[in-house]
């Protein structure tokens, strides 16, 4: 409970101080401090079973007969139950819950008062297809997208407004969850109006190893941090190839600083490998492989100098004709990881827990808690096409998530069905544990002709470039010899020559001579040419040596050519081929999945199993240890709601505090009806152009598109209090206290104007009417009688401090455990 400030009366803080007590009991607020459970009848049980509703009834049963999901998901939790389920909430707890949940803001006293009166056996569902269909269903996803991708990281390259607008645009028109991520891994490569969902590499400077950490987590569920050096020391099936599997996809990317902005740039050529810190071992050349799932066997090739749709240099952002980043977006939609991550973290932000828990940490020793539901709800994911509105409006409708929060009571629970329950868990068991071996076996043989072939293939991978290098040098020398041949008959054919005219031409001045015996001049140049002729006649053997000689060096080159080739396409042909890989690759993955199905099965029943013997540990101490039985309750509790028997309580995000509060003390109203003027005065092109009767819904979409930048400011201030991520450990702050005491965002909302809730309260004379308001307006109740009274008693003696009262008594459900959390 938050303290009051020093200053406030005695009397007045002890007041406030029960108000808060009062609020912290029962948080379901069911207008009693007995929780209702399953010996008790749901509200408004009996009016809806009269006779006038029986047609209702079975137009609704038939609706909803139409939608199977929702109870195929309620029958997989009941069957797996272990002791009572919680029966549903109240209607009020409903019409807050999933207002929050699907639009991030608690509902307006009006909708509240409205839903709380409506009799009709369906008003849940009319009101879940309301709020899910409404454009404020796409902004409160748009904020819970924007603070899951980006993890509250510092705004950085990309608008924040033009990053908003794209996701709230993306949710507004269903696209795809898969067709998202996609955008977001290449956004740059699809057109300009994806050009915003670069912010999602470049928010982590599009580092590889950032990236690959990031979309590990996000798309695949698993933190593959830890084997980026080595294999996880924790996680038995992490490996370091998981990591650079993935990393293979993204390490040819890079951030470039240019002038007109950071663009993302990508090479086409690089491998990725890895050496264990640890043993050494490691790869050289590692093919991209999604976690989990399938490898990138085969890749376009092209020729020197052709590979780029955009070359790459110091200022140009490089375009590859074939992108790995965009092969793996390419690939992700079927990959069974993407899937069941998919479904998992639609089931925590519906549920505030995953079934596998923590989200980024699947892997067989971290089972989910109901494997059945998980595999339902991923085939559910892929057969709807990743739609995302459509799983959320399935969820909420089902009983599960409209249970209530409360705990039973000890003596509603039948712990001797439990423990009989327990005798069955044991059979079944053993049963699963024997399943386990066989399928491990099968899937270790598997991986491991896997990782035969692939460590093969590998090798050959790394031979290649030498082989080819022979092979380059082999015709390199080729050519040389064929140079060398050439000019060694060139020459021989020169001396040839040469010799031939020497020799006539001795023979010819020989004749002269003899025929002019007593020219001694021309004696002795018959006999130069002669001694010349000789000489030269004396090269020819040499030369044909040499055309010998080159001619064998040719023919040896072109032996060395052919055996350099010959062990290059020896090493081709000795790879594995992609169709045996392909096929060995899908053998591993069926073997591995049907062997983690087998192990996720013998853990949910050793879960079930461990329950039980905490109930039965329960009883025994329940007699004598009442220390130890207060633990093993809380236990008992925990498990129940983990199972999703009880409704969670789900802390408020930072978001939802800040729009909530605004809307609780009527300060939201003015700055969307401030939006909507604007609009009316200033209308944009779309909504000027748009046709009248598809104005008001445009219109609607605006304003909360609008209100994303509006509410911003206030938000930052809840963020800095409140931040941190969903789903992590609630820990209430002296800081967060001290800021819901002392801020002057929150006591300016304390102080009436206009129709705000302090000026409505004011304007009333009655404490009924005026706890009415205030609980409805706050709380989304109406208050409890002992409620209503301590009003009475803060306004009795009020007087001129009547408005201070007022605003300290709005401060204290604001500053209540109930009005923290969604329950």
């Amino acid at each position: 409970m938050l303290q009051l400030h020093w200053s406030r009366p005695r009397r007045l803080a002890s007041l406030l101080a029960a108000i808060l007590l009062l609020t912290t009991i029962g948080l379901g607020g069911s207008g009693s401090q007995k929780p209702l459970w399953a010996d008790e009848p749901a509200p408004a049980a009996a009016e809806k079973a009269a006779p006038e509703k029986a047609a209702e009834e079975k137009a609704a049963e038939e609706r909803a007969a139409l939608s199977q999901l929702r109870h195929r998901v309620d029958e997989l939790i009941e069957a797996a139950a272990i002791g009572p389920l919680a029966p549903l909430c109240s209607d009020h707890d409903f019409v807050r819950r999933v207002s929050l949940d699907l639009t991030g803001v608690i509902p307006t006293p009006a909708r509240v008062r409205e839903f709380l009166a409506d009799e009709r056996v369906d008003k849940r569902e009319r009101l879940i297809d309301e709020l899910v269909s409404s454009p404020e269903f796409a902004r409160h996803m748009a904020v819970l997208l924007d603070v899951a991708l980006l993890e509250r990281r510092t705004a950085k390259h990309i608008p924040v407004p033009s990053w908003e607008q794209y996701l709230f645009e993306s949710i507004a028109a269903d696209k795809p969850l898969d067709q998202l991520f996609r955008e977001l891994i290449v956004g740059d490569r699809l057109g300009a109006e994806t050009q915003p969902a670069t912010k999602f590499l470049t928010s982590r400077e599009a580092e590889p190893h950032a990236v690959t950490r990031g979309i590990g987590r996000l798309a695949f569920g698993m933190d593959l941090q830890c084997a980026q050096c080595h294999d996880h020391p924790l996680v038995d099936d992490y490996y370091q190839s998981d990591y650079h599997g993935l990393y293979a996809f993204l390490h040819r990317t890079s951030l470039l600083a240019a002038a007109k902005g950071n663009k993302l740039s990508e090479r086409a050529d690089g491998e990725a490998n890895f050496t264990s810190v640890f043993t050494g071992d490691g790869r050289q050349w590692v093919l991209p492989q999604l976690p989990k799932g399938k490898t990138l066997l085969s890749e376009p090739t092209f020729a020197a100098g052709e590979e780029y749709t955009t070359k790459p240099d110091k200022t140009v952002a490089g375009v590859p004709k074939h992108s790995r980043r965009e092969a793996l977006a390419q690939l992700l939609g079927e990959s069974r990881q993407f899937q069941r991550n998919v479904a998992n973290r639609i089931w925590a932000l519906v549920f505030g827990r995953g079934i596998v828990d923590p989200l980024d940490y699947h892997h067989t020793d971290n089972p989910p808690q109901n494997p059945a539901l998980l595999n339902l709800l991923a085939d559910q994911v892929r057969e709807r096409r990743f739609d995302l509105r459509g799983m959320i409006r399935e969820l909420v409708a089902t009983r599960t998530y409209q249970r209530a929060c409360d705990a039973p009571r000890p003596e509603t629970v039948n712990f001797a069905d439990i423990a009989a329950r327990a005798e069955r868990l044991a059979g079944r068991l053993e049963a699963a544990l024997a399943a386990v071996e066989p399928l491990q076996k099968s899937a270790a043989a598997a991986n491991e002709a896997w990782e035969q072939a692939l460590t093969h293939n590998e090798a050959v991978a790394v031979q290649l470039p030498e082989l080819q290098k022979g092979v380059t040098a082999a015709k390199e020398k080729h050519e040389q010899a064929v140079a060398a041949q050439k000019t060694a008959a060139e020459t021989l054919a020169r001396v040839q020559d040469q010799a031939a005219a020497l020799a006539a031409a001795a023979s010819q001045t020989e004749a002269a001579a003899a025929k002019l015996a007593d020219d001694k001049e021309l004696a002795a140049a018959a006999a130069t040419v002669r001694s010349k002729s000789d000489a030269v006649a004396a090269t020819v053997p040499a030369a044909m040596s040499a055309v010998s000689g080159a001619e064998a060096a040719t023919a040896a080159a072109v032996k060395a050519v052919a055996e350099a080739e010959a062990a290059v396409a020896k090493a081709v042909e000795s790879r594995v081929p992609a169709e045996k890989l392909a096929a060995l690759e899908q053998a591993r993955l069926a073997a591995v999945a049907q062997w983690t199905a087998a192990k996720h099965e013998h853990q949910a029943i050793a879960t079930q199993l461990e329950t039980c013997r905490t109930a039965a540990e329960y009883v025994s101490a329940n007699e004598s240890d009442p220390a130890t039985a207060e633990a093993r309750w809380q236990s008992l509790v925990e498990a129940w709601t983990i199972a999703g028997q009880i409704a969670p309580l789900k802390p408020l995000t930072p978001e939802q505090l800040a729009a909530s509060g605004m809307r609780a003390t009527g300060m939201l109203a003015p700055q969307i009806a401030a939006v909507e003027a604007k609009l009316d005065k200033a209308p944009p092109e779309p909504l000027k152009a748009a046709a009248e009767e598809a104005k008001p819904k445009l219109k609607a979409k605006l304003v909360q598109q609008e209100l994303l930048n509006q509410l911003r400011g206030t938000v930052r201030q809840f963020v800095t209090h409140y931040g941190g991520l969903p789903g992590e450990d609630f820990q209430a702050t002296v800081n967060q206290a001290l800021f819901v005491g002392n801020s002057t965002l929150v006591a300016g909302w304390l102080n009436p104007a206009g129709d705000n809730l302090a000026q409505r309260l004011a304007a009333s004379e009655d404490p009924a009417a005026v706890a009415d308001e205030l609980y409805v307006s706050v709380l989304s109740r109406h208050p409890k009688q002992d409620e209503k009274q301590a009003i009475a008693e803060v306004l009795a003696d009020a007087g001129e401090t009547r408005q201070e009262r007022l605003g300290e008594l709005i401060w204290a459900l604001l500053s209540s455990t109930e009005f923290r959390f969604n329950h």
